[in-house]
């Protein structure tokens, strides 16, 4: 069977707050040299090597070599490359930020003057900065205090404009005060959660346009980003799964016609039935002394239940057992056989004599009364998974 577990998307909101200080920011411009610059410095990495200043002169322009290494020492002050080899043999690899502009066709040149910043405090976005940085003429209203949160970035690092996601820019340095703005900005974060994601969290962050004049006008803003904070190998999708369908404002009803409480559904019936919640419900992803991600509301849920690739075995097997009964016939095994099978397509019916040596062996009959119970309930989803 293919696993059909839910993807849930999980949303809360997100507020950007401004802050205005002097600095000085490596920002994208358009500038026609850099781009097959930095491309030629990808294909060599690509090729396993490294772009050195022969390599400008054999296959983009006919500079001296001294003029050629001006050019590449350049592009490391400008934070497009980083300087490998020796200092003798000096070799250059486009740094994260000068690939992230070679694929836009951009360059980047550094700016000083007075800018404004967006940041959060989003715990899936805590490695980040700055979500959005912008140049300003004027300094607004409000007294200067001293800059708490730090906006610079690594060396290598960089960001991307949430606002204007084809601006990638990185912080060189700024000064130690700043004011802190009163508008803010508030959008909506969304967390896709896969069954076969298992890499960085991915993140959505949306909000419609707002109407306004001037500096009240909000843009529109629809952006797809990884978290640049480290996963832990405890938030996976089955860690998180559980957590949400362990709340008290997970779903507690199935539905295949008619509702009931999940937990009073004999057995057999549970096999066919669906977990189904419409409307969204909010959850804390937490475990206590391991990690805290806060809380989120939860789309609507919808899932057939049947067992799980590795558990239809023991299900069709207890089925068949259940459906014959004291009847111990050929002809009561095959009918049993295919009553099991039309509730679980996956299972092949046993014989009699298969089903004689299965009743002899209690546990190959399948899961005990009390596993069943812990088997079945809605919190255990994770041993399901959806029905083709």
């Amino acid at each position: 069977m293919t696993p059909r577990l839910p993807t849930l998307r999980l949303r809360r909101a997100l507020t950007l707050r401004w802050l205005e200080t002097s600095a000085c920011v490596q920002l994208p411009v358009a500038h026609g040299e850099w781009p097959p610059l930095l491309r030629l410095a990808a294909e060599r990495v690509r090729a396993g090597g490294a772009l050195a200043p022969e390599d400008v002169s054999s296959h983009l322009h006919p500079l001296p070599y001294a003029a050629a290494a001006a050019w590449l020492e350049q592009g490391t002050r400008r934070g497009m490359l980083l300087r490998t080899g020796t200092p003798r043999n000096p070799t250059y690899v486009p740094s994260p930020l000068g690939a992230a502009a070679a694929k836009l066709g951009l360059a980047l040149e550094e700016k000083q003057g007075l800018f404004r910043f967006a940041v959060t405090d989003e715990p899936l976005l805590a490695s980040a900065p700055v979500l959005h940085v912008e140049e300003r003429r004027e300094a607004g209203a409000g007294e200067a205090t001293p800059l708490e949160t730090r906006l610079a970035h690594d060396a290598g690092a960089f960001g991307r404009s949430v606002l204007q996601p084809d601006r990638p820019f990185a912080v060189t340095r700024t000064a130690d005060v700043a004011r802190v703005l009163p508008a803010t900005q508030e959008l909506t974060l969304e967390l896709e959660l896969a069954p076969d994601d298992q890499g960085p969290f991915r993140l959505r962050l949306f909000a419609p346009r707002k109407e306004g004049k001037g500096d009240k006008a909000a843009p529109g803003v629809d952006v797809r980003l990884t978290s640049p904070t480290q996963r832990r190998p405890d938030q996976g999708y089955a860690d998180l799964l559980a957590l949400v369908l362990a709340s008290g404002e997970a779903p507690r009803e199935l539905s295949a016609g008619l509702s009931a409480p999940f937990a009073s559904l004999p057995t057999e019936a549970r096999l066919s039935f669906r977990l189904r919640h419409q409307q969204p419900f909010s959850v804390h992803l937490r475990v206590p002394g391991q990690f805290d991600l806060g809380v989120f509301e939860i789309e609507p849920i919808d899932v057939a239940l049947v067992p799980r690739a590795e558990d239809v075995d023991a299900w069709g097997l207890w089925l068949q057992v259940r459906a014959l009964g004291g009847e111990r016939t050929a002809a009561a095994a095959a009918k049993a056989g295919e009553a099991a099978r039309q509730k679980i397509p996956a299972y092949r019916p046993r014989s009699l004599h298969e089903l004689a040596a299965a009743l002899a062996q209690q546990p190959a009959s399948g899961p005990p009364d009390a596993g069943r119970a812990a088997l079945l309930e809605a919190y255990d989803l994770l041993l399901w998974e959806d029905a083709p």
